[in-house]
């Protein structure tokens, strides 16, 4: 769905890096074959998206790689930015205590995995901002990393010690379809793309049930009611 957004906003497939694994919308116990929904309501978010990486095919080490656009043989898609881009990175999927799980591996990303890339990042200055928005369990714990970094600003969608509840639940194909954090900041993304982050994370806190919507790395971010969604939706 956030591809989908981010396509419509005007962004090209060569300034999106699609990661996720690809087993959902053609697995056998998919109903409608070749089809994701997000909401009960939705559309086919599945449609035309340009996968470029399964996780499967990855490290937890290639992520600060391809924010750092250090591009190779086997990371071709990487990101190309410099001083004068924004960056939006979005990450759904499970979490533990201090880390971001990566399949099915023991190892996952933790806090200093992402403070390590931070900073090279910082040094490379090639960015303008970033912002990031995480929805896993305990994703404040990693998100931490942020803090004290200049121009990087992360939403959570749970703090470091708690867990982030699914939501909107499809008893015809018993399932869960999303959570209201990443529902809160797609309709933020379609209807209000032009308030700020204050205002996004207002909403985010007060739509998120179940655990505390957290933010990070405002101190070197700078005010967040003058700085706008719009920032990374142009």
């Amino acid at each position: 769905n956030i591809y989908q957004i981010l396509k419509k906003h005007g962004y090209d497939d060569d300034h999106i890096v699609v990661i996720m694994e690809d087993d959902l919308a053609k697995n056998a116990n998919n109903p409608e074959q070749g089809v994701l929904y997000s909401r009960m309501d939705g559309v086919n978010v599945y449609q035309n998206v340009q996968v470029d990486y399964h996780p499967s095919q990855l490290t937890p080490k290639d992520i600060p790689e391809i924010l750092l656009g250090h591009a190779s043989e086997r990371l071709p898609h990487v990101v190309h930015a410099d001083s004068d881009d924004n960056i939006f990175f979005f990450w759904s999927g499970h979490g533990a205590l201090g880390e971001l799980c990566w399949c099915d591996a023991w190892e996952g990303i933790t806090k200093d995995d992402l403070e390590r890339g931070l900073s090279k990042l910082e040094q490379s200055g090639n960015y303008r901002k970033l912002i990031g928005c995480i929805e896993t369990c305990y994703s404040g714990g990693v998100a931490e990393a942020a803090d004290n970094h200049k121009g990087m600003l992360f939403f959570t969608a749970a703090n470091a010690y708690e867990t982030s509840k699914a939501d909107e639940y499809n008893y015809n194909w018993d399932v869960w379809m999303s959570n209201r954090f990443t529902a809160t900041l797609q309709d933020c993304m379609i209807n209000t793309p032009t308030q700020s982050f204050a205002y996004l994370y207002n909403q985010l806190f007060l739509s998120t049930v179940g655990s505390h919507v957290c933010v990070y790395g405002q101190r070197g971010f700078g005010s967040l009611y003058n700085s706008y969604l719009t920032e990374i939706l142009q």
